[in-house]
């Protein structure tokens, strides 16, 4: 390779690799449930919190809003206290006659519980909140299809089932191909004026 054609070269490599890492650089993870019982307007899902290490918070976010205990866009789905063992919480997103989606805590049939709006889409966010270290992400490990551990480190995992983690969103914005050309463009338009220079 002629010394010349290393700038290019690097150019070109520089171009694609800015255009990589906007796309991975990821917010957060969207979920959405999986388990509709036969009815496309009435969804659910369940939260089976373990023993946590200490006072946690798992927030729930529809799509597009921030992470934030304070966000119109945001519900607390569960409350956890260190060394507590908690029962099993079940959710419903149910579609209104508008087509907006909306999440229910469904624990007690007798007296449905309102959390939260989502929008156009069953999709949501999931965050945990600890007092005085602020919001994280959880981590998830897959158990069975529909059947997910949610650990972000600090907390014994909770089981949330007929639910999965459908696409990674946040910061990411696309990149237009013409961005992801910009290196070899202007690798090209270098070459191109050298061979007709002085």
């Amino acid at each position: 390779m002629k010394l010349r054609t290393l700038p290019l070269a690097f150019l070109l490599i520089l171009g694609v690799a800015l255009g990589a890492v906007s796309h991975a650089n990821a917010d957060y993870v969207l979920w959405a449930p999986t388990e509709n019982g036969g009815d496309q307007t009435l969804f659910s899902f369940n939260l089976a919190p373990q023993i946590c290490n200490m006072t946690a918070d798992l927030y729930i976010n529809a799509s597009g809003y921030n992470q934030d205990t304070s966000s119109p866009g945001s519900a607390l789905l569960l409350q956890m206290s260190a060394g507590q063992t908690y029962s099993a919480m079940d959710f419903s997103i149910v579609q209104q006659p508008d087509g907006s989606w909306s999440v229910y805590n469904t624990t007690n049939p007798a007296s449905q519980q309102f959390l939260l709006s989502l929008g156009s889409t069953n999709q949501f966010g999931l965050y945990y909140y600890y007092a005085g270290t602020g919001l994280d992400q959880p981590t998830y490990t897959q158990q069975t299809y529909d059947q997910w551990l949610l650990n972000e480190g600090l907390c014994n995992p909770v089981l949330i089932t007929d639910a999965a983690p459908t696409q990674e969103v946040g910061s990411v914005t696309p990149i237009p191909g013409t961005f992801l050309l910009f290196g070899s463009g202007l690798g090209g338009a270098i070459g191109f004026l050298r061979r007709f220079s002085c």
